[in-house]
């Protein structure tokens, strides 16, 4: 794990900042929203620090002759930022930059590895994500609870998506070319 979480994830220069797709949202009701947000030039800081926390279990064979091995990762560092247009009831949109720094948090990290197939990675978080928001080129505009809690939820969605998709396939290719005892 620490060959993968240390060398084989940094050959890929797109973990970190990883780029993510952007998106519209609306930032208050869910039902009705007069406050909608399109959010592009996101990018997820700090995958490249992630590490493991504490020992790792004891690999263990499964009767298919693969392997699993469970480990803790610690996340820290990480923070989503993008660019959002952010318009309320229908007037011309503000535009202004958006960076959410999550604290550090534990993830469940388990990996089956086995001859001549393609690892299966899997990455559960322990507890909620809950960031800190700050913004950047807000003008005469003030930070508010729907802002707080709407870029809040978006962040969140963003990096979770991020850690359960693009990241754990980045480690599923990195542990590829880790060589297992067999």
């Amino acid at each position: 794990m620490d060959a993968v979480l240390e060398g084989g994830v940094q050959k890929y220069p797109e973990v970190d900042p990883m780029g993510l797709r952007g998106r519209y949202a609306m930032l208050n009701s869910w039902i009705r929203s007069d406050w909608t947000a399109n959010i592009k030039d996101v990018a997820l800081v700090g995958l490249s620090q992630v590490r493991r926390a504490g020992d790792c279990a004891e690999a263990s064979a499964l009767p298919s002759g693969r392997l699993v091995v469970s480990c803790s990762l610690r996340l820290d560092a990480l923070s989503v930022r993008f660019t959002s247009a952010q318009s309320y009831l229908g007037q011309r949109p503000d535009v202004i930059g958006v960076t959410a720094t999550f604290p550090p948090h534990l993830a469940s990290l388990t990996a089956e590895v086995g001859a001549r197939r393609y690892p299966v990675v899997t990455l559960k978080l322990h507890k909620k994500l809950d960031p800190t928001i700050s913004y950047t080129n807000l003008g005469n505009l003030t930070e508010n609870e729907t802002m707080r809690l709407g870029y809040g939820w978006e962040a969140s969605d963003m990096l979770h998506r991020a850690l359960q998709k693009e990241y754990v396939d980045h480690l599923a290719d990195a542990l590829a070319d880790v060589p297992a005892p067999y």
